[in-house]
């Protein structure tokens, strides 16, 4: 082949650094504007430094030309535009699928193959499912040295690392309790941000038969109602965890250019729309009574006392945040309230129509051969809906709870498991029944008031 003419090298030596000037003048009004911008000039001015060498050396080495034109299209085509797009703040996350846990959020979860995301197993204080909390018991089946309980929920219940749930709360409230019982109180808090009954189905199926709680309580209620983002849960394909499907995570969570395309894209193929009034839920409500008629019979049938309870809010009483109508998690405020009370009226029907199949002599059996017992519902939405201080056991979103939301609703389920375990202890005895009517559980929760 033949060497580049020396006219063209001259024009391929003036063409590198001409393109670096709009990336080094962005880099300056960087600098002036963002904090990260002086690395970014930095590193910028380095490599300028770099291509000035370059464009040195083709004098000697002509065959560097093509090169040097290769990088002049990458300064002018990718390096100046991703600039600009961070000087104005650009940001697109493209494939938000759940509403939460966003793209930018799985750079801290790794795909799951049916629950869709759980915490790296790799990670201190993860367990082998990839939640917050111990390893599993070595032996499958109830323990009889412990009193084990299990909590399956979402980010209300979840355990953050370094924190304290409700469930870990009630635990050491539920063994001073019962001081009389030697045996240990485990809790198995099964909870991450972003979970709905689909997930909780999965992690029902994976740890109801290793872990056969004594008391399970099931507490969903929120991301099952908030909007689907392209389908409903049940028809979501797991991620994808190859090598391919991580860079791209990673391309799309750091890269503005590609964020921009990706934006564009959307726009061109009709993009992702506000949300309407009528859109689905991640889980409709025929599919939310599915799955907790599912999660609880698996429960059972490891043995389990089942509790569903009821999600709480301060909405009615604070009204709804602006950012779930703002990040696309309902149409409005009203359709908040409406869909918050209707999965909660699901949770009260699902318990009563099974109870009232079983007064009527359609128990069934359990793996262990019991007879099924009635289903108990803590209706923590109901008993704390006229609570003189709502506001602040809630923070400021209305969902999640405060310390002191902690401890109350951590009273709540103590007093529910203690009398479970003390029908359950009577039965035993074969001095009672191990029903629970709603009527003792009233009882038994009517003095569990956190003191000031």
């Amino acid at each position: 082949m033949n060497a580049p003419a020396r006219g063209d090298v001259r024009w391929g030596r003036a063409l590198l650094l001409a393109s670096l000037v709009p990336p080094l003048l962005l880099a300056h009004a960087l600098v002036l504007r963002r904090a990260d911008g002086a690395l970014i000039a930095l590193l910028l001015v380095w490599w300028a430094i770099a291509c000035a060498a370059i464009a040195r050396r083709t004098a000697r080495w002509p065959r560097l030309v093509g090169p040097m034109l290769a990088l002049a299209a990458l300064h002018l085509f990718a390096l100046t535009p991703e600039l600009a797009l961070r000087l104005v703040d650009f940001r697109h996350e493209s494939g938000v699928r759940f509403g939460y846990p966003s793209p930018a959020a799985f750079a801290t979860y790794v795909p799951h193959p049916t629950r869709f995301w759980a915490l790296p197993a790799t990670r201190p204080g993860v367990n082998e499912l990839g939640l917050p909390g111990p390893a599993l018991p070595a032996n499958d089946g109830r323990d009889p040295s412990v009193v084990r309980l299990a909590i399956y929920g979402d980010s209300v219940a979840a355990r953050a690392l370094g924190q304290i749930d409700y469930g870990t709360l009630a635990a050491g409230m539920l063994q001073r309790r019962r001081a009389d019982d030697p045996r240990p109180v485990e809790i198995w808090t099964l909870a991450l941000p972003g979970y709905a009954t689909s997930q909780g189905r999965a992690l029902v199926d994976e740890t109801a038969m290793r872990l056969a709680p004594d008391v399970a309580f099931v507490h969903f209620g929120w991301n099952d109602h908030w909007r689907a983002r392209g389908a409903v849960d049940a028809d979501q394909a797991p991620m994808r965890d190859d090598t391919p499907a991580r860079l791209a995570r990673a391309l799309l969570r750091r890269v503005r250019v590609a964020q921009a395309s990706a934006w564009l894209l959307g726009r061109l193929r009709g993009g992702e729309t506000a949300p309407q009034p009528g859109d689905p839920p991640r889980v409709p409500l025929i599919d939310y009574r599915r799955n907790l008629r599912a999660m609880s019979d698996a429960l059972e049938a490891a043995g389990a006392r089942v509790v569903l309870m009821t999600a709480p809010s301060a909405h009615a009483r604070i009204g709804v945040p602006d950012y779930l109508i703002e990040f696309g998690f309902a149409a409005s405020a009203d359709e908040v309230l409406a869909r918050h009370r209707q999965y909660n009226d699901a949770v009260r029907a699902l318990v009563a129509e099974v109870n009232g199949d079983r007064a009527n002599g359609v128990t069934g059996v359990n793996e262990a051969g019991d007879r099924r017992r009635p289903w108990v519902l803590l209706d923590v939405a109901a008993r704390w809906r006229d609570a003189p201080d709502l506001a602040q056991r809630f923070t400021r979103d209305g969902i999640h709870l405060r310390p002191r939301g902690q401890a109350q609703i951590a009273a709540e389920v103590a007093a529910a498991a203690a009398s479970l375990l003390d029908a359950r202890a009577a039965a035993d005895a074969g001095t009672s029944d191990s029903a629970l009517s709603a009527e003792a559980l009233s009882s038994a929760l009517s003095t569990e008031e956190v003191a000031e």
